[in-house]
């Protein structure tokens, strides 16, 4: 029973590893760059007060420009 348990955790770290290498192959425009944010938890704010910030500003609306593609962080 216990090897079904680690065959499962095997497979999933196996395809996490592929998928990681899939994304590391893809092309990049020459004038591209990337950027990392890294965000911080504001303690003194709560989430409903962060969204009505973010709607007021039009955060949504404004971000990422249209010209930006956004592809998940990897460590």
């Amino acid at each position: 029973m216990q090897y079904r348990g680690m065959k499962k955790i095997f497979n999933s770290v196996f395809f996490l590893f592929l998928l990681q290498l899939a994304q590391a192959q893809q092309p990049v425009s020459k004038d591209s760059i990337m950027i990392t944010v890294f965000l911080k938890h504001q303690q003194d704010k709560n989430l409903d007060s962060l969204q009505r910030i973010q709607q007021k500003n039009k955060f949504t609306e404004q971000f990422p420009p249209q010209t930006a593609r956004v592809v998940p962080g990897t460590s």
